[in-house]
């Protein structure tokens, strides 16, 4: 477009300034209601991670059924004996009698060992974290966004704030942020464990070096549980061992029918937006019909006043 066409478009748009007005404020509110629903079912759809270079974190799993079974020292040593991990943590979890706020309530509670916190990189969204040298007599904890917002309405202010467990009460250092979970656990109390060295395996979380596949990782797993299956199993019904890794990046939510309801009327608002401008430019241009018969007389081409 030349730029004495671009002149001669702004200067017919501030002869009609009423057209402007509403063609913009037709499509801006299209535009802003479409992106923001899409930009909301993308959030949904691909959800930030709680944790730090959540891409090299795994949850190491064993399974199988014998009358025998390696002990705590036997897996947790083949885990770090694997090439390609630079750290390694594990947790316990039950579920038990929590008393927060003013009511009690069975949750699910996790015994974090020394390393985890710091293997899995999370930032708390209210205060600090609890350190190792917390665990025992110190008795501190973390809570979940959930239970922070269901128990103490979201206070800004943690002094002051404790949870009860089993008549012992521990103070609430931090809230975590939304979605941090332990594998398949979702916590919503988080305390050091007092006894890391007495309790069983629980789950451990390996943190991967840059570079390293899951595919070197499984070989090597694989080869674990054939040793543990050699040294352990059984006659039938005893079962080989099988062990394998899990990413923690959080599942996407599943779009419900509500979801697609809303993608479907931000779509039918930019149609009509859209529907209304067009309609508002023929109507502007059976108006113009003469001024635009003037110009293709003396000699202006089609595509010119198309433009």
């Amino acid at each position: 477009m030349s730029r004495e066409s671009i002149a001669r478009t702004l200067r017919s748009l501030r002869r009609s300034p009423g057209f402007v007005a509403i063609a913009t404020l037709s499509l801006g509110t299209a535009l802003g209601l479409s992106t923001a629903v899409f930009a909301l079912m993308d959030a949904m759809t691909h959800p930030e991670a709680p944790y730090g270079h959540v891409d090299q974190l795994r949850l190491v799993e064993l399974a199988g059924r014998s009358k025998r079974w390696p002990s705590r020292a036997e897996v947790e040593g083949a885990w770090r004996g694997l090439s390609g991990v630079t750290q390694l943590a594990t947790v316990t979890w039950s579920y038990v009698d929590v008393e927060a706020g003013e009511s009690v309530e069975r949750v699910e509670v996790a015994y974090t060992r020394p390393g985890l916190l710091a293997l899995l990189e999370v930032r708390p969204r209210l205060g600090r974290l609890p350190r190792d040298d917390e665990a025992g007599a110190q008795s501190v904890a973390v809570v979940s966004d959930a239970l922070w917002r269901r128990k103490f309405s979201n206070n800004r202010v943690l002094a002051g704030a404790r949870v009860s467990i089993a008549d012992h009460g521990y103070s609430i250092v931090g809230v975590m942020p939304d979605r941090a979970t332990v594998g398949y656990g979702r916590p919503e109390v988080w305390i050091p464990d007092p006894a890391p060295d007495r309790g069983g395996a629980g789950s451990t979380f390996i943190r991967l070096k840059d570079g390293v596949t899951d595919q070197e990782i499984d070989s090597q797993l694989k080869a674990i549980a054939q040793r543990f299956t050699l040294f352990y199993n059984g006659p039938p019904p005893d079962r080989p061992f099988s062990a394998w890794t899990t990413k923690i990046r959080p599942d996407p939510l599943q779009l419900k029918d509500f979801h697609r309801a809303m993608i479907g009327a931000a779509l039918c608002v930019l149609l009509i937006a859209c529907a209304n401008v067009a309609a508002l430019m023929l109507a502007r241009g059976i108006v113009r019909r003469r001024d635009y018969a003037l110009r293709l007389a003396l000699g202006a081409g089609r595509a010119e006043v198309a433009r």
